[in-house]
């Protein structure tokens, strides 16, 4: 007797826990931790990949420690950083699964007992948590996220990792770009327009690399994650540094060139604002922009999540609404006094 006792009490502790998610009340409750386990994804970067592959992981972390600061360790540790795979999203993601089909189950008992409209009612929270338990899934399998990406003034959107090139369109600063994919700014980086004329004001021609083709005038952008670039002056016999620190002010763009024979320093000092700066016997001229950075994130179930969200907050309003209508008013109490 004692088993039997002990798993009717545990069926009654599940079917307890059923109802419990069952009532219309958890509906709103999810739907505020959804829209709140938005909020990091959008305002903090985040991670390409998971801290699993540590060595992409601190690669991409070094690049983000100048922005966050003393900030970027805590919130590693708490999984703000690679939100979408985190476990505090597949906890989200597994109430709302099982909200979900307490509703089901819910619809289906009650189902010959339910006027036609409140069947509809249920069916959109029930068809707005699978959209959303769709959405993350397809994000989880097939999303990705490629961070610091320069944006440079009338040239086509390059995102090296996945050789995509993004045509040039009107307002960079765009969320969206097509389907799955969006641009979320993250700050900006200075680029540099590079050119170098000779002691009569004949161009030099400037080399990226040991196997880049010489050209006339080089673009170089300096960001957290690349806060440095070289480059050749082979009419000059010398290699050139520029590199920045963490704020992007004038006065922190450096300019450092050396022999391409020996390495010995020839000249160390900061960019000048608008002057060109003498390098040897060469002059070299730099125009500067402010480059908005983005970050490009390719989510695939966003429409999906979105549309779950829609429908789970709609289905919860008007279910609300409606179970106000059918609360049993109060009788109005009669006193019956009676005279001496």
């Amino acid at each position: 007797m004692g088993g039997i006792d002990q798993t009717m009490r545990i069926r009654h502790i599940l079917d307890t826990l059923w109802h419990w998610l069952g009532e219309d009340r958890r509906l709103w409750i999810i739907l505020a931790v959804l829209l709140v386990a938005q909020l990091p994804a959008l305002l903090l970067p985040q991670a390409p990949v998971s801290p699993a592959q540590r060595a992409v992981f601190t690669r991409w972390l070094a690049g983000q420690r100048p922005t966050l600061g003393q900030w970027a360790d805590p919130l590693v540790r708490m999984g703000l950083l690679s939100f979408r795979s985190s476990l505090w999203m597949r906890a989200v993601v597994a109430a709302v699964a099982l909200v979900t089909a307490a509703r089901v189950s819910r619809l289906v008992e009650g189902w010959a007992d339910l006027a036609v409209r409140r069947r509809w009612w249920h069916g959109l929270v029930c068809l707005g948590g699978a959209l959303i338990v769709l959405g993350w899934g397809a994000q989880t399998l097939w999303g990705w996220s490629e961070p610091s990406i320069v944006a440079w003034p009338q040239q086509p959107l390059v995102l090296p990792e996945r050789q995509e090139v993004l045509p040039v369109r009107q307002g960079i600063g765009r969320l969206v770009r097509g389907y799955g994919l969006y641009l979320i700014p993250r700050g900006h980086s200075v680029g540099l327009e590079v050119q170098a004329t000779d002691a009569q004001g004949t161009p030099l021609l400037l080399q990226p690399s040991a196997r880049g083709e010489a050209r006339a005038t080089l673009a170089v952008a300096l960001t957290a994650r690349e806060p440095e670039a070289f480059f050749a002056l082979p009419a000059e016999e010398l290699i050139v540094r520029i590199s920045r620190h963490a704020a992007p002010e004038p006065a922190d763009v450096v300019v450092e060139a050396y022999r391409s024979a020996s390495g010995d320093l020839v000249i160390q000092q900061p960019l000048p604002e608008q002057d060109a700066l003498p390098l040897n016997g060469a002059r070299l001229h730099v125009t500067r922009h402010a480059l908005p950075n983005v970050e490009a994130v390719y989510n695939p179930g966003a429409p999906f999540t979105a549309a779950g969200l829609i429908l789970w907050g709609l289905g919860a309003g008007i279910l609300e609404s409606g179970n106000k209508q059918h609360e049993p008013q109060e009788e109005p109490q009669c006193t019956v006094s009676s005279s001496a």
